[in-house]
């Protein structure tokens, strides 16, 4: 390879880290202008309908819905649980009744 050659490839080199540097120099301000342009005055919430206000507190678990009782300054209701009259024991093995 001649040092021509070589000076080329280098130069070349040299222009494409140039270019990719500004491209990097670029960013933030690509990142504060797309910020800057989508401010939460471009979101609208709409309401829950009642059967997606019914389907998202069937959603819950227990912990869940104490959590919503509480956000909504509901006092702590204690869940309770009916008694069961079937245990499954050794489930790989079948269900035993035990009473």
């Amino acid at each position: 390879m001649s040092s021509k050659d070589f000076g080329g490839i280098v130069g070349e080199v040299l222009t494409e880290i140039r270019e990719i540097h500004e491209e990097i120099d670029l960013v933030p301000k690509i990142i504060t202008k797309q910020l800057n342009g989508s401010s939460s005055e471009d979101f609208e919430f709409r309401p829950l309908s009642e059967e997606e206000k019914k389907e998202f507190v069937n959603s819950l678990n227990a912990k869940g819905r104490q959590i919503l009782a509480e956000l909504e300054g509901r006092p702590k209701r204690t869940t309770r649980h009916k008694p069961r009259t079937e245990r499954t024991i050794f489930a790989n093995f079948g269900k035993f009744n035990v009473a």
